[in-house]
């Protein structure tokens, strides 16, 4: 009896296999139809999609945090060259050539003498667009890296843009005479509202575009100096218009020699212009420069070096264009000693840093050195100054 009970389940199990659907193979041995060994597929969404993608292309565990170091180091050293290579400073140029072609450029006759201002106002033009087209560009702005993270460079180009902003205004207030007595010249007092853009501004009107602006007008400033008559413009030597603008110069050589110089001695008296000490209160009738964080010490030393570099193409180009009256007021050749005062600080930097040593210790305080570079073009201007100011 049992062994028939036996036999029957068994051809029951036989006839349930005939019914049941068989699964064909494929040629790689897998059931047709199935997926063999693949993953399973990930429907996460984006993140899903990116981890699937990330599968195909083999970049799973250790292999996708290997590829990320290499390309996170990559770009690292990418932005590492771009910072060395925009913080290379600008080379000098010639004043007088750089005018010579400026004028070429615009017509002129080769061999006629240049009309008074054009060289310093070809000099001022020449500054304010190596400001834009330097390596990297105008960086004072910029919110991306490398350049938001360099302080060096947009700390050069405030040194610079100070300088510009300074005898810009200078034209305005009397240098470049206008139309009529009173009246500024239009493209110079349009150029001077574009300079005066904050240096960082960039959403909406960025600070680039301003002082592109500004540099048109005194690209047409300058064309209309070769013009005589209605339409032209003018250029004024006299003396008090390049003392108002030299006094502006003294002084801010002063600040900044006083701010390098607060990088060691932090009770250092403040002095006013005659060099009398200014007494303050609660500081035992001294007033006191508060000691230069060390975050900032390198930031005021290469805006001293941007000063400095606008400087002496500007100087430079006014003992040109003021040559006849310097040499009348006997003020020629110390306009040019502090000239050379001022390109003692253009000298190179062997250091990959600025250093910022006590004053006779084993390491140099560059912040000092360029200090004292610029108290002497400052006593320079200021004995210029009271010559021009005899001889009035």
């Amino acid at each position: 009896m049992s062994e028939e009970i036996e036999v029957g389940d068994e051809n029951e199990r036989a006839s349930s296999t005939e019914h049941e659907p068989r699964q064909t193979e494929t040629d790689d041995g897998n059931p047709a139809g199935g997926t063999g060994d693949q993953e399973p597929v990930d429907s996460g969404g984006d993140t899903g999609r990116i981890r699937n993608a990330l599968k195909r292309l083999g970049l799973t565990g250790r292999r996708l945090w290997v590829v990320s170091g290499i390309t996170l180091a990559c770009v690292l050293v990418l932005m590492g060259l771009l910072s060395l290579i925009w913080s290379r400073e600008p080379a000098h140029f010639d004043v007088k050539s750089n005018a010579e072609q400026m004028a070429r450029r615009h017509g002129h006759e080769p061999g006629v003498e240049l009309p008074r201002g054009y060289t310093t106002t070809a000099t001022l033009l020449r500054v304010a667009r190596t400001l834009l087209n330097k390596g990297g560009g105008y960086l004072g702005n910029d919110m991306l890296p490398p350049a938001s993270l360099m302080d060096d460079m947009p700390a050069w180009e405030f040194g610079v843009l100070t300088q510009v902003r300074a005898c810009v205004r200078a034209l305005h207030e009397g240098m470049a005479g206008g139309p009529g007595p009173g009246v500024p010249d239009p493209d110079i007092e349009a150029a001077m509202r574009k300079f005066d853009m904050d240096h960082d501004s960039w959403l909406f009107s960025s600070s680039e575009s301003a002082y592109r602006e500004g540099i048109v007008h005194l690209e047409q400033y300058l064309q209309r100096l070769e013009k005589d008559g209605p339409g032209g413009a003018r250029f004024s030597d006299r003396a008090e218009d390049l003392a108002r603008w030299l006094t502006r110069v003294e002084k801010s050589l002063g600040t900044l020699s006083r701010r390098l110089g607060a990088s060691v001695d932090p009770d250092r008296p403040a002095m006013d212009q005659a060099g009398a000490i200014s007494p303050g209160p609660g500081t035992s009738g001294r007033t006191v420069y508060p000691r230069t964080p060390w975050s900032q010490i390198d930031d005021i030393f290469y805006e001293a070096r941007g000063t400095g570099w606008a400087l002496v193409h500007i100087l430079t180009a006014v003992s040109v264009d003021f040559e006849p009256m310097l040499a009348q007021h006997q003020a020629l050749e110390t306009l040019r000693q502090v000239i050379h005062d001022i390109e003692g600080t253009q000298r190179p930097i062997s250091s990959p840093m600025v250093m910022n040593g006590s004053e006779f210790g084993l390491f140099a305080n560059h912040s000092l050195v360029m200090s004292s570079y610029l108290s002497r073009a400052d006593t320079g201007l200021i004995q210029l100054l009271s010559r021009l100011e005899r001889q009035r």
